[in-house]
């Protein structure tokens, strides 16, 4: 027995390419791949010839298309010239509901290519909240069966033959955009410039509308550009403004189209600049280097940046700008423009930024250059049985060590003693005293690394005569120190010289 198998209306010829379908249940330009697959199988089944997804996804990178769901019109004409698309299908997920019971509404356009006229949409929803048996048993799909029945739905009314259903309308087609800057304040000027593409109707006879907020803005024909030119404010809300167009001509369709995209932002970026080296009263010390650290408090692209340093007097030393890019920090080793250190003092460091929009910010932070070496005087007193021997120390930054050394006039050691700043003094042998030919060397550093090594001449204390007595010159406090920053340790000195 033969079986003849009825006949089934199929497209053979004509391509179509799936865009990845938009998941606006994921938020903002999410996407579903899944769908997507299933989507371009059922229309296989159909008999449509369907462009493989790396086809489409390498166009959409090509063209930098960012935007799912949604197509200009520009970019459905280069898929029919590029890639000799017939049709493409442009799908968009309203709601999903991810776990049981499941649910999914499904929105569908079929857009023909060499026009860009929509010849077909469908919306399909289904859901299992309410698919109970009457038994009470649960009658629940899993999720990959009800995306598979929404998307069956959605195509069973697809239009097979769309040649014959629909007529073909001429369209002025636009065939380029320029829409500059993307980025502006309030009240900036906003530029457009619109190329149609081939067309039998004179271009000074055609009407190109632009439509922005609650603006219209009639477009004027440029016969050197060859181009339709308009201009228009920017609007005063910080938000993303969408631009559409139309073209009118005679015999041909007018239909608004999405033309492109430009953001309006008046808020400076916020930023903080941080100082980081080693600290003193709360200022940053140089220490060689100091690294400058910016931060947004809301990251953000930028057209460019600029680093100052400016001393006391407000004089300009350094200068380094950039653009785009802002670097993760920034390092100074104390030196002007030209190389030259800058002398001790205080040193006002300011960076400024500027979006891309125009808006200013700047950030300062003040640091203390300190390159003076330590001051250190040597003192001794005789006592009845030992020498005191005090150093004192005159800087204004901590000492990190000492370290004195007592040589004959030989260069040999003959006693060694190190410490820090919170000792008092120094008990050498009365013996020691009697050399005269001793030196007394010091080396010392502060907490900023500033060093010195140095031979010192003691100060001893002069007896000196008032009313027939006998006094010491500093009146009992020989040992006293510049700004209580003695030092020196009060053990013994091992007599091994």
């Amino acid at each position: 027995m033969t079986i003849l198998a009825t006949p089934v209306s199929r497209c053979y010829a004509m391509t179509i390419a799936v865009l990845p379908v938009e998941d606006l249940s994921q938020g903002d330009n999410g996407l579903n791949l899944a769908i997507t697959r299933t989507l371009e199988e059922l229309l296989a089944d159909k008999g449509f010839n369907v462009s493989s997804q790396a086809e489409v996804i390498t166009f959409m990178v090509k063209n930098r298309v960012r935007r799912l769901g949604v197509l200009s019109s520009p970019y459905i004409y280069r898929l029919h010239t590029e890639l000799q698309v017939d049709y493409i299908l442009l799908a968009s997920i309203s709601q999903q509901r991810t776990a049981p019971p499941f649910a999914l509404n499904l929105n569908l356009q079929l857009i023909r290519t060499k026009d860009a006229r929509i010849i077909w949409a469908k919306t399909t929803e289904q859901s299992d909240v309410n698919r109970v048996s009457i038994l009470a048993l649960s009658t629940l799909r899993d999720k990959a069966e009800i995306e598979y029945q929404v998307a069956s739905d959605a195509l069973s009314t697809i239009p097979i033959n769309t040649e014959q259903e629909l007529p073909i309308i001429p369209q002025a087609r636009i065939e380029y955009v320029q829409l500059s800057p993307q980025i502006v304040k309030p009240g900036e000027k906003v530029n457009c410039q619109i190329k149609l593409g081939a067309t039998t109707t004179d271009q000074t006879e055609t009407t190109v509308s632009i439509f922005v907020g609650e603006q219209i803005i009639e477009a004027q024909y440029d016969s050197q550009a060859s181009a339709f030119m308009a201009s228009w404010l920017s609007e005063s809300n910080n938000k993303q403004y969408t631009v559409t167009a139309t073209v009118s001509a005679d015999n041909q369709e007018s239909r608004e189209v999405i033309i492109g995209k430009y953001q309006v932002d008046s808020q400076p970026p916020l930023l903080k600049l941080r100082v980081r080296g080693q600290e003193l009263n709360g200022l940053v010390i140089l220490q060689k280097k100091v690294r400058i650290i910016p931060a947004l408090q809301s990251p953000e692209p930028i057209s460019r940046w600029q680093l100052t340093v400016h001393n006391a007097e407000g004089r300009q030393l350094v200068n380094e700008t950039g653009s785009k890019t802002l670097p993760p920090q920034f390092t100074w080793w104390g030196q002007e423009q030209n190389g030259t250190q800058v002398k001790d003092g205080i040193y006002a460091i300011e960076l400024s930024i500027w979006d891309r929009a125009g808006n200013w910010a700047s950030s300062q932070e003040s640091i203390k250059v300190f390159r003076k070496k330590p001051e250190m005087t040597i003192a001794m007193k005789k006592q009845p049985h030992t020498l005191a021997v005090a150093l004192n120390y005159y800087g204004e930054i901590p000492l990190a060590y000492w370290r004195l050394q007592v040589r004959d006039k030989t260069g040999t050691i003959l006693a060694e003693r190190s410490g820090s700043e919170e000792s008092n003094k120094i008990i050498l042998p009365l013996k020691m005293a009697s050399q005269k030919s001793l030196k007394y060397r010091v080396y010392a550093q502060d907490m900023l690394g500033n060093y010195i090594q140095k031979d010192l001449t003691p100060k001893t204390n002069k007896k000196i005569k008032s009313n027939d007595e006998e006094k010491d010159e500093d009146d009992g406090n020989f040992l006293a120190s510049v700004g209580d920053k003695k030092i020196a340790g009060e053990e013994v000195w091992a007599e091994d010289f």
